[in-house]
């Protein structure tokens, strides 16, 4: 078995067809981590990075590495989930579509995964302000050197 870091990858350029990338996409340094009742159960679940700009970079320097080794046209599928943190949203699959074009990528299609399983702590019952993100995405990218422009409606390109 070979390990490897998903931001410098053991791999030649452009030697593979398709990459499956399911990453974490929680950040805290909470007391919550640390402590043994039921609360943040999802946080002790899943990797957890220690802040929403160290995860975003990670998810940045990924999708630059695996357009490295993507043959041409050769295709991402990463899974990514939305979230809200400390009463903030996180569009999640918003930053990694506009991430992916910047790198390179042709977002070719979405979807969407509903959860069968729902965690939820009894704190958020009861300070819940926005919806619940009980879904995941699965962007599938294109490696392809294309300028997707998105035309904002009422802009007279319509």
């Amino acid at each position: 078995m070979i390990y490897g870091d998903c931001r410098n990858l053991p791999l030649e350029d452009e030697s593979i067809k398709c990459e499956m990338f399911d990453p974490p996409f929680l950040a805290t340094v909470g007391k919550s981590l640390k402590s043994n009742d039921d609360n943040n159960c999802i946080n002790k679940r899943f990797g957890v990075y220690p802040s929403e700009n160290e995860l975003h970079q990670m998810y940045i320097d990924t999708l630059k590495e695996s357009y490295r080794i993507l043959k041409p046209n050769g295709v991402l599928i990463f899974k990514c989930q939305d979230k809200v943190s400390s009463q903030k949203q996180y569009m999640s699959h918003v930053f990694v579509m506009n991430e992916a074009v910047k790198a390179g990528f042709y977002p070719k299609d979405l979807f969407i995964l509903l959860a069968k399983n729902r965690i939820v702590a009894d704190w958020q019952l009861k300070n819940q302000q926005h919806a619940r993100k009980f879904h995941s995405y699965f962007w599938v990218f294109e490696k392809k050197k294309v300028n997707v422009k998105y035309i904002k409606e009422g802009d007279g390109n319509n």
